[in-house]
């Protein structure tokens, strides 16, 4: 595969040994992109020998700047034609990642690509199924006012997952250097910036696969360190609510349309309607519950991270023979 892989780094070095045991294989990019305080990654990395693996050990992430600057920064070293990120707890399905990048060879119209993130626990050194899934079908084929607006409406999936998207290397490098350029620092409305400018400027295909396993329990990380949620830092926090100004005006003038409307598309992030569903069709939506009904009664066996990868590609190569038989 033309791919690079990119993990951010930012102390929890134990993930990191992991990740290097089970996501590694050949013929593929890894640029690991280290914010941590201490030098432990530094360490593994010089007892760790692979030509495909590069190390960077950038200044420490002290701001949500730091990390935006460390992905623009790395972008520009991306010598493949696609580049996905994981972060180190997490894990990939290759299966998955090849079906992006041929719909990507196939469709240049189209300028990321990914699947349904499916969701593990990790108890001592095995890993038992979640039952809880995610993806951005409804944002499949959408850019634009009209896919933000999608991305942000109680009746979507409404998750960020296409960060972990497949993406066209000169894609994933502008959208990166874009966010880098503009005075927005907030770790929350960051992770929507991102998705906005990828919706704003570039066309998201859904396909029907997996590419991207979540870990459900990994201790703290820089996501769950937020004690308020976004919409009470807007109300209470002076600076999260002048990040919030500049984000309304930024993508107000980027999409021409009034700052009142923008708000009123935004501000539908908070409506507290919840609405996940699995794929396009009813027939693949109730596959999946049986599937992951089934799920349910082998999740007291605990398994390897690559026998979960093969259950996980059976249930999707069963439903495509299914399809072929029809």
């Amino acid at each position: 595969m033309d791919l690079t892989v990119i993990v951010p780094l930012l102390d929890r070095s134990n993930f990191t040994k992991i990740w290097l045991n089970e996501n590694i294989i050949k013929d593929i990019k890894y640029i690991f992109a280290d914010g941590s305080k201490d030098d432990n990654h530094r360490e593994i990395f010089n007892n760790y020998n692979n030509r495909n693996v590069e190390y960077i050990k950038y200044p420490h992430d002290k701001k949500i700047g730091d990390y935006i600057n460390k992905f623009a920064q790395t972008s520009k070293l991306i010598k493949t034609k696609y580049v996905v990120t994981s972060d180190n707890d997490d894990f990939l399905n290759y299966s998955g990642i090849s079906k992006c990048i041929n719909f990507l060879n196939n469709n240049s119209k189209y300028h990321l690509a990914s699947g349904t993130t499916m969701f593990v626990s990790k108890v001592k050194n095995k890993y038992k199924f979640s039952y809880n899934y995610a993806s951005s079908f409804d944002l499949d084929s959408l850019s634009g006012v009209t896919g933000i607006q999608k991305y942000f409406s109680p009746y979507s999936s409404r998750v960020n997952y296409i960060w972990y998207s497949v993406y066209r290397s000169e894609v994933f490098s502008s959208i990166w250097n874009e966010m880098n350029d503009t005075n927005i620092r907030d770790g929350q409305l960051n992770e929507l910036f991102q998705t906005c400018i990828a919706l704003s400027n570039y066309k998201y295909k859904y396909l029907y696969c997996n590419n991207y396993i979540r870990l459900v329990n990994p201790g703290p990380s820089y996501a769950n360190s937020f004690k308020q949620s976004l919409q009470v830092r807007i109300i209470e926090d002076e600076n999260t609510f002048n990040a919030f100004q500049n984000f309304v005006k930024y993508f107000s003038k980027k999409l021409q349309i009034d700052e009142e409307k923008f708000k009123s598309i935004f501000y539908q992030y908070f409506t507290s309607i919840k609405y996940r569903v699995f794929n396009f069709s009813i027939k693949n939506f109730i596959l999946s519950k049986i599937y992951l009904y089934i799920l349910k009664f082998i999740n007291i066996f605990k398994y390897k991270i690559s026998t979960i990868r093969k259950i996980i590609n059976f249930f999707y190569f069963f439903n495509k023979y299914i399809k072929i038989l029809k």
